[in-house]
């Protein structure tokens, strides 16, 4: 998870922390840059990186699949460097 959204009874809207980002930007209304979390690795010891997230993100929209999380749109993925991905809807 690269953001979770903490959430408090007495908040009505919750703030996002850091998981496997690191930090996060707007970079215009439809692209958000991520700082992804150094050192990570997946349980079979691959590295976890911006491809990986790449990949993921672009698996999630596969229309094959049962579940998908981009229905409406489909985003694209600028990978900008191991550790910082951009993704746009």
């Amino acid at each position: 998870m690269l953001l979770h959204l903490q959430r408090s009874p007495a908040a009505s809207r919750g703030r996002l922390l850091p998981g496997l980002a690191t930090a996060w930007e707007q970079t215009s209304p439809t692209t958000w840059r991520f700082k992804l979390r150094a050192g990570v690795k997946f349980q079979d010891g691959t590295p976890f990186n911006a491809a990986a997230v790449a990949n993921a993100l672009a698996r999630a929209q596969n229309e094959a699949l049962p579940i998908q999380v981009a229905r409406q749109k489909r985003s694209t993925f600028c990978v900008r460097s191991p550790l910082c991905i951009s993704p746009s809807l």
